[in-house]
């Protein structure tokens, strides 16, 4: 991999919103114990007794961070994520396909 390559977050994206999740948490913008009907009323529809792991979970996690903060999850990971840690050839996935090089090309 070149030494100056950009990396999409890719399957890590799930990481980098829980990280969000977890420091708007940390400015008391949100609880561990909220519901997702508090903060997304009428989305989701069930019991909510249990719980498990789910890709559609992250959705949900999208749709709450732009409830509390009024951008998108991606904007945020920017923000609090790449920007200050200065991973400036570190990109959100988007519905550009395309990844600037350099860039790996494939891997085993």
């Amino acid at each position: 991999m070149p030494r100056n390559a950009y990396v999409r977050i890719g399957s890590t994206t799930k990481t980098f919103m829980a990280t969000v999740l977890l420091q708007l948490v940390g400015e008391g913008r949100l609880s561990l114990d909220d519901t997702v009907d508090r903060r997304l009323p009428g989305v989701v529809r069930g019991q909510g007794a249990g719980w498990k792991y789910s890709n559609t979970n992250y959705l949900l996690v999208n749709m709450v961070i732009k409830a509390v903060t009024g951008r998108s999850w991606a904007q945020e990971v920017q923000a609090r994520i790449v920007r200050p840690l200065r991973l400036t050839r570190t990109l959100t996935p988007g519905n550009w396909p395309f990844l600037p090089g350099p860039h790996a090309r494939g891997y085993q």
